[in-house]
């Protein structure tokens, strides 16, 4: 659920910096430092939402890493055991 609410937050804004884009193309802004710092903070914005979308699938596997290791340190110990 949430990683849909994010992912249509994050096409969004990808239709949000299209459009913007798109009212320049062709034509001269009136100011050219206003347009670099407004696509800076969109595409800014729009790789934010691209990381917290993919957030749960990065900490599901280092949680299996991590289980992973567990069962290798356990394994190693009883190794040095026997």
């Amino acid at each position: 659920m949430l990683k849909d609410f994010l992912c249509s937050l994050r096409q969004q804004k990808e239709s949000e910096i299209w459009a913007y884009q798109q009212n320049f193309n062709g034509k001269e802004p009136k100011n050219a430092e206003q347009v670099r710092v407004d696509m800076a903070v969109a595409i800014s914005q729009r790789n934010m939402l691209a990381m917290l979308e993919n957030l749960p699938v990065a900490v599901a596997a280092m949680e299996q890493v991590f289980e992973a290791q567990k069962k290798q340190a356990v394994a190693f110990a009883e190794a040095q055991k026997g």
